[in-house]
């Protein structure tokens, strides 16, 4: 069989490799990544022009490799060879850095935007498999594998012919595809509304035990002052109708 010749080439050359890259066709904007950690963009519809080359402040992560690119939308994403995860706002020409999360230990190998996942995006980084939520900055939830993962990709609203009934595609579930150092491609149905949903929950009961451990570790009269800078912060009516049913209580005794 033939092989492709090029017939474009960006330039200038990259010394330091390109590990990554990424098409948005709406902004006819190329983005690339490589070893010096910086985040390459060039116009699609001008192989000799260099539109611009990223530098501080938005260098990807001080020197780590870019291993991995997302698109969500108006907001980039882009893996390191470090674990972190950095968004972007891309929608005008002048690309504003906005928030970096730590999800792994090791370089991220995979990256991708799940279906019906607002804010989310699905990494892996050998046996980890993490979904998190990039515009908050925090991780929703970890999988351990036996197998290391060395790249994923998802069903974009496809539903596979022989997926169970029950799958939604449209409804926050998704089914990922993992490929492993194994050699394997795992099928991984999941429910990106359910983890958030497990996420809040997790974090109310979190929030109510500290609250119980604060309290239980208050000592005596440190409520009852704190009970009354609240009332005093609170304003003349909230202390009005708190006296008025101190009056009444008191009233019926």
């Amino acid at each position: 069989k033939p092989v492709p010749v090029a017939r474009a080439k960006w330039g200038p050359p990259d010394p330091s490799g390109v590990l990554c890259i990424l098409l948005d066709i709406s902004k006819k904007v190329l983005y690339s990544g490589g070893s010096d950690g910086l985040l390459n963009v060039w116009p699609a519809t001008n192989t000799n022009q260099h539109w611009k080359t990223t530098c501080e402040p938005c260098n990807v992560s001080k020197g780590e490799a870019v291993t991995c690119l997302a698109l969500d939308g108006n907001f980039l994403l882009a893996a390191c060879d470090d674990g972190s995860v950095t968004s972007y706002n891309c929608y005008r020409q002048d690309i504003t850095l906005l928030k970096q999360v730590q999800i792994h230990d090791n370089g991220v190998s995979g990256l991708v935007i799940p279906v019906g996942g607002a804010g989310l995006c699905i990494s892996c980084s050998e046996p980890h498999l993490c979904v998190s939520d990039y515009s908050k900055g925090v991780q929703l939830h970890c999988f351990n594998l036996v197998e290391i993962v060395t790249c994923i990709a998802h069903w974009r609203g496809v539903k596979p012919q022989d997926a169970p009934v029950e799958m939604d595609f449209g409804g926050g579930v998704t089914e990922l595809l993992a490929g492993t150092a194994e050699g394997n491609i795992l099928r991984m149905p999941l429910n990106i509304r359910q983890l958030q949903a497990d996420f809040q929950a997790q974090e109310e009961a979190d929030a109510e035990e500290a609250e119980m451990l604060r309290l239980m570790n208050m000592e005596e009269g440190d409520a009852e002052r704190e009970a009354l800078e609240k009332l005093e912060a609170a304003g003349p009516q909230v202390q009005a109708s708190v006296m008025m049913i101190e009056k009444l209580g008191g009233g019926g005794n």
